[in-house]
């Protein structure tokens, strides 16, 4: 009697179930991406959290390798991810396969990060022009480059490396300009219609570093802008000023960090070595921490603590009420990296190309991931999948592993083994395979 027959039917039925876990595992995102992440720090507050399922351990699931190093942070939308590069492009990828949509190239490398609303994608460059592109096809909206006033030369422009903020029909950024007439750096803001490029509102804020790469955060009608050596809170709508902070003087150095808003407070992280939470509504300081060096990564929420990395290469764990400390890890080497907290997990990449994913609760290692240079983008979670850039020129995808996945290839295993077995048990009359 031939050894067919169950087997291959076994194999078969294993074969489309197989398929079916796979293709509706997050792991192949759908045209809809149910858990997106539209922007630097996700939200308009900035908090860095995600209701999404994350990645259990870091096995990749894909990377591309793209024209030059991504310090650019990834958003996620509609199953794409979108990403600037040192190459001058800016790309839309299909976000289960890497695959890349379209690019567009820019005057030079795009370090700002996108923000992705209404159907159009919002980012800056090095050439100093902001962009707005369609979502689908990559296609030119419109693009803004910052005024000058009288007394500046067209040689004074700097890049625009700070990453938008788009709500309410509003685009809201940061960017630098040189005063060759004293020899300083000068941060302003601009409120853009986000329909037509068109300036709605300039601020003016104090005296910056070579390079501003602090974007703003918004709750409600409240607009939180680092510039320069202050943090400005103004009404998003009529741009009047609700306080500054501090009221008078300046911080000690100049603010990197992009502010998060909760719990009450806007938090923001200072090149003086501080992270400062401030009283969202009064602008009054509420408590500050010092770590060992500057704090160039914007802080995360989640669970009543707020979560950020020093270059003094510390990773710290912070009571959002008064500060204290509830732990920190020592990683050895800078943070620039911002993390993404998703399912009580910590994610964010370190300059020894080392991805650390930590338990938020106790700060214990759950996995890491090494690449092959340093990382200094800021990561997204979005249906399941982490996604990071690096140095090493690669946008990386690693996503969570289902269970059924595990089930699936171990049915298979198993299925191929049952049938060499048959085919053994046949030589031996087996009665089991009759």
């Amino acid at each position: 009697m031939k050894a067919t027959g169950i087997p291959v039917v076994f194999l078969v039925l294993l074969f489309i179930f197989t398929c079916q876990t796979l293709l509706t595992s997050p792991v192949f995102a759908s045209a809809e991406t149910l858990n997106p992440w539209k922007g630097f720090r996700h939200d308009e507050y900035r908090s860095g959290y995600t209701t999404s399922t994350s990645p259990s351990q870091g096995i990749e699931f894909w990377n591309i390798t793209l024209g030059g190093a991504v310090w650019s942070s990834p958003a996620v939308v509609d199953g794409v991810v979108f990403i600037g590069s040192d190459d001058n492009r800016i790309y839309a990828l299909n976000a289960s396969t890497g695959s890349v949509i379209w690019n567009y190239t820019t005057g030079g490398p795009v370090r700002s990060s996108p923000w992705v609303e209404d159907g159009r994608v919002y980012i800056g460059s090095d050439d100093k022009y902001l962009y707005c592109l369609n979502k689908t096809n990559g296609a030119l909206v419109w693009k803004w480059l910052p005024p000058l006033g009288s007394h500046y030369a067209e040689s004074d422009r700097q890049p625009l490396r700070s990453s938008p903020l788009v709500t309410g029909g509003r685009v809201y950024v940061t960017y630098m300009t040189y005063g060759s007439f004293t020899g300083n750096h000068w941060v302003y803001y601009a409120i853009l219609n986000s329909t037509t490029g068109s300036q709605i509102g300039i601020g003016y804020g104090g005296e910056g570093m070579l390079q501003t790469y602090a974007s703003p955060a918004i709750w409600g009608s409240y607009l939180y802008v680092p510039l320069g050596k202050r943090l400005w809170c103004q009404d998003s709508t009529t741009i009047s000023t609700y306080w500054t902070y501090p009221t008078s003087g300046t911080l000690g150095n100049t603010i990197e960090s992009s502010p998060a808003v909760g719990y009450g407070k806007v938090f923001f992280g200072c090149n003086d070595g501080r992270l400062y939470a401030i009283d969202r509504i009064i602008g009054s300081q509420v408590w500050n921490f010092t770590t060992g060096a500057a704090v160039f990564a914007s802080p995360a929420l989640y669970n009543e603590r707020v979560y950020f990395g020093s270059l003094d290469g510390h990773f710290y764990c912070l009571n959002q009420s008064n500060g204290q400390q509830l732990w920190n890890r020592s990683l050895t080497y800078p943070i620039y990296s911002s993390a993404a907290i998703a399912e009580n997990k910590i994610f964010f990449g370190c300059t020894d190309g080392t991805f650390y994913v930590l338990n938020a609760t106790t700060g214990q290692t759950l996995w890491t991931y090494v690449a092959q240079a340093g990382i200094k983008s800021s990561p997204a979670v979005a249906d399941g999948v982490l996604y990071f850039g690096c140095e090493d020129w690669a946008l990386h995808a690693i996503p969570e592993f289902p269970s059924e996945i595990v089930l699936s290839l171990f049915m298979i295993l198993s299925a191929i083994f049952v049938t060499f077995a048959k085919k053994r048990a046949h030589k031996n009359s087996n009665p089991f395979f009759l």
